[in-house]
């Protein structure tokens, strides 16, 4: 594969996907999910018309990997053909979809705290795109984007960090960014909820080997040993 390159003649900004180019947080995740899961299985009243096997990592990637969090919780649980009530907001210990959905939140936050090491070499590249002259924004579909940067102490490589979803989230980086969509490139996980209109829109590039849907087949992986940037001469 050839390297990816960008250059500031005609790229004014690189969106990052946080997990898995910034920081490894899906681990940390899928530890919170699987304990918080488990518990509530093993507790659960035996049903022979309910699932209640222990949390595996196809559930992971299948149910509840870059989804909000009650999203997943409820996906989670009709697989294994459990109804719960949605509850209330501030449920931590019922059985409701946001009482598992806080508790989870909880576990991931104080795992969190523990320590989240940023990905060196990506470090790296974010200091030469800030050379460079080209801005960086992030984006993650959970809400703890920004304290997973604190975390990771890599917050002020970023000139903006939003919390959302693919596509609306690459549109409002753009705008607090100044910086033109059509000359934007937005890195993504390959589970983002991509459009083809966002890709006819933007360079798209791919933190994950996995394949992208096929209207963006040809989107090159990006990683920090395989993306260079352009530094054009400016004659003066």
């Amino acid at each position: 594969m050839k390297p990816v390159t960008i250059d500031p003649r005609y790229h004014d900004a690189v969106i990052f996907h946080l997990d898995g180019f910034v920081a490894d947080t899906a681990a940390i995740d899928a530890a919170a999910w699987k304990t918080t899961f488990d518990d509530y299985l093993a507790r659960r009243p035996a049903n022979e018309n309910e699932d209640h096997s222990p949390f595996a990592d196809d559930d992971y990637r299948r149910h509840v990997h870059n989804k909000p969090r009650l999203h997943g919780v409820a996906d989670f649980l009709a697989s294994r053909r459990i109804s719960l009530p949605r509850g209330e907001q501030a449920d931590t210990f019922e059985e409701t979809i946001y009482g598992l959905g806080n508790r989870m939140q909880n576990l991931f936050l104080g795992l969190l705290d523990e320590a989240v090491p940023a990905l060196e070499s990506t470090v790296d590249l974010l200091r030469e795109l800030d050379e460079a002259g080209i801005a960086t924004g992030i984006y993650s579909p959970s809400p703890d984007c920004q304290r997973v940067l604190r975390a990771a102490d890599v917050e002020n490589l970023f000139a903006v960090h939003v919390d959302g979803l693919i596509p609306a989230v690459f549109f409002e980086i753009t705008r607090r960014l100044a910086a033109n969509p059509n000359r934007s490139v937005l890195v993504v996980d390959t589970e983002a909820r991509l459009t083809p209109s966002l890709c006819r829109l933007s360079n798209i590039a791919m933190n994950s080997p996995s394949l992208l849907p096929k209207w963006c087949c040809s989107a090159p992986r990006v990683t920090p040993a395989r993306t260079q940037i352009c530094r054009p001469v400016i004659s003066g």
